[in-house]
């Protein structure tokens, strides 16, 4: 019996611990790695697999998905006091299709403890970031998909998204809109603005949806979308 399964059964099996692992990798950036502060705003880190956690207000909710329902699609909530995401959500697309993996294990299992055990994890949490949904002085929040199980995957694929578009929109910093200049860079250089709910909105504020109703929105309802979503496709399956 592993250590976890054992360690559950018991009448009490101690204080759990969340860890976050926001995957910053298809940006270039280094993963940010966190776990959720205690009430007060006063805890320390937490190391965990050799991997330090530092402490900030952070939650995940919605991740239970019904049987034979849609996929699940999480609200992942960050504390945003001081803005200390700021440069980075300007510069990495508001943080658009990077990887949120939700770690659960137990505080007798971390790096220091006499049972410390690296594999003593529950099944793990990850999502890819649709968009962000709530930018405010205390808090930001985005909306995640559900990602397909792609551990038994025999030959390199990737995933296809029905709904969700991976192509990295322009971001307006500095009195000016940058563009990617990948293959990842959607085509748009419009002067008409909306924003993430794809409503008519101000240059400052121009934000796309990642949906096909903000392509729409932009490029016409009748003409061709450079849409880098599957929306022919079944909700989420992975292409080999």
């Amino acid at each position: 019996m592993s250590n976890l399964s054992e360690h559950i059964q018991k009448s009490s099996v101690g204080g759990r611990v969340e860890l976050f692992k926001i995957d910053l990798s298809r940006f270039n950036e280094t993963s940010l790695f966190l776990t959720p502060a205690a009430d007060e705003g006063v805890t320390k880190a937490v190391t965990f697999d050799t991997q330090d956690y530092s402490p900030h207000p952070i939650k995940m909710e919605g991740v239970s998905a019904v049987l034979d329902g849609p996929l699940p699609r999480p609200t992942f909530m960050l504390g945003n006091i001081g803005r200390p995401f700021k440069a980075l959500l300007a510069s990495h697309d508001d943080f658009r299709g990077a990887t949120v993996t939700r770690i659960r294990t137990f505080e007798k299992f971390l790096d220091g403890s006499d049972d410390a055990d690296p594999l003593a994890v529950l099944p793990l949490d990850t999502f890819r970031v649709l968009r962000k949904t709530k930018d405010t002085k205390t808090e930001l929040h985005f909306e995640l998909a559900a990602f397909i199980d792609q551990s038994k995957a025999d030959l390199p694929g990737e995933v296809i998204m029905r709904d969700f578009c991976p192509l990295i929109y322009r971001r307006y910093v500095d009195s000016a809109f940058v563009y990617d200049q990948t293959d990842m860079a959607c085509p748009y250089t419009g002067t008409d603005y909306f924003d993430g709910d794809d409503a008519s909105t101000t240059v400052g504020n121009d934000a796309c949806s990642k949906l096909v109703t903000g392509c729409k929105a932009r490029f016409g309802a009748n003409n061709p979308l450079p849409f880098g979503g599957f929306p022919g496709a079944a909700r989420l399956r992975n292409r080999s």
